[in-house]
């Protein structure tokens, strides 16, 4: 049975908002066991919700500023009256406005295609065959292979905790928690200092790692980090392909240098997250802590809540919401008015999907909290919601 988005999503608010009645309540249950584009949705309103503590924001918002704010987004899209555009959206609401207001503008960059499509009914937003190859790729999320500076490599999702490789006074161990640990012990190093060790994680894996100088770094999906056996010299330098978060140990009498095709990124010691994807157009710094100088053609110093964007010509800072940079950490998906390509381009990494479009690239853009731990059709489908329309044929996804 299908359910009218503009009924099913009046009912959604009210519930949101805690103002939905009994019998309400009822029907809308009945909805959400059998509808599942309708449970999606939900769960993409309530993690949303839950995300910029929604009961707080419901009792604070300003309900005149709120209105603007949705008639101007709702605008970006449709030519609707200013007036048309509001009844369109309040409809029959028995929400006091204020709190129409808020759980709307709270929830838009949701289910903003539903609303500009009143009269639809729930579509399913893929097909094909997804399920057999989910079936075949089971998510797991701590993999990586450590290849060591002698050419060895060593699956670390496979072997047992302990100790891995022990040669001269270079130790390298797996903890019980899958954390890969690093040391040297003193006294004059056997193996060669210089030689370079690489951690790989593949699609849909991450890892953490100490390394050498007691540094901590978590390795995101389909990424690369390159380092030595032992830092010595006036730098201590890594090499990055992908996406990682880093804890560097501080030492100013040895800067930390990350490595990457766009330019170099300078520590002393702080806590900072780079992102930094061959597939990507550009690569992003964000610093948590601490401080840190993104050098490309032009140099760039971060203060905290700050992301440096570099091109390889020019870098510009951004002040941002830091959570949704390390979201990944969390083993969650976060957007804030991110571009369809850019949310596919990140799924197209943790779920080990090859992505094509079928045509122009919908110019649509979300805003949402999603776990890693979905499965790749349960994904799409909250996408959907947007308005964007899917295709699955074994690992290839058409965005339709």
């Amino acid at each position: 049975m299908k359910y009218h988005i503009d009924h099913i999503q009046e009912l959604l608010i009210e519930k949101l908002a805690g103002t939905i009645s009994d019998q309400d309540n009822l029907h809308l249950d009945s909805a959400l066991e059998r509808d599942y584009p309708a449970q999606l949705l939900w769960k993409a309103m309530s993690d949303q919700f839950e995300a910029v503590e929604g009961e707080h924001f419901l009792n604070n918002v300003n309900e005149h500023d709120a209105w603007l704010r949705i008639i101007q987004k709702i605008g970006e899209d449709t030519q609707v009256s200013r007036a048309n555009k509001r009844k369109t959206l309040i409809g029959g609401f028995n929400l006091k406005h204020k709190i129409a207001a808020a759980a709307l503008l709270l929830v838009i960059s949701i289910s903003g295609y539903l609303w500009l499509n009143p009269n639809e009914q729930l579509l399913p937003a893929i097909s094909g065959d997804h399920r057999s190859y989910q079936a075949e790729n089971p998510h797991r999320s701590d993999q990586a292979v450590l290849t060591l500076s002698n050419g060895e490599s060593i699956i670390l999702d496979s072997v047992e905790t302990g100790v891995l490789v022990k040669t001269g006074n270079i130790e390298v161990s797996k903890t019980a928690d899958g954390q890969l640990i690093y040391e040297v012990s003193p006294g004059e190093v056997t193996e060669d200092p210089a030689g370079l060790n690489t951690i790989t994680t593949p699609t849909g894996g991450q890892y953490q790692i100490m390394l050498p100088d007691g540094s901590t770094v978590w390795l995101n999906t389909a990424s690369s980090l390159k380092f030595p056996n032992v830092f010595r010299g006036e730098r201590r330098e890594v090499e990055l392909v992908g996406e990682a978060y880093f804890q560097v140990k501080k030492n100013a009498e040895m800067p930390f240098i990350v490595k990457s095709k766009w330019g170099e990124i300078e520590v002393l010691g702080t806590g900072f997250n780079v992102m930094a994807y061959d597939d990507e157009p550009q690569m992003k710094t964000t610093l948590i802590e601490g401080s840190v100088k993104v050098k490309g053609r032009e140099t760039r110093v971060l203060k905290p809540g700050e992301q440096a964007i570099s091109n390889g010509q020019k870098t510009r800072v951004v002040r941002v919401d830091v959570n949704e940079a390390t979201a990944w950490k969390s083993n969650m998906f976060q957007f804030n008015d991110t571009p369809v390509e850019s949310v596919m381009r990140e799924a197209s990494r943790w779920y080990n999907v090859d992505v094509i479009y079928s045509g122009k690239i919908p110019e649509r853009s979300f805003t949402g909290k999603i776990s890693r731990e979905v499965r790749i059709d349960e994904f799409l489908e909250m996408i959907g919601y947007l308005g964007v329309r899917f295709k699955v044929e074994g690992k290839r996804v058409t965005v339709l």
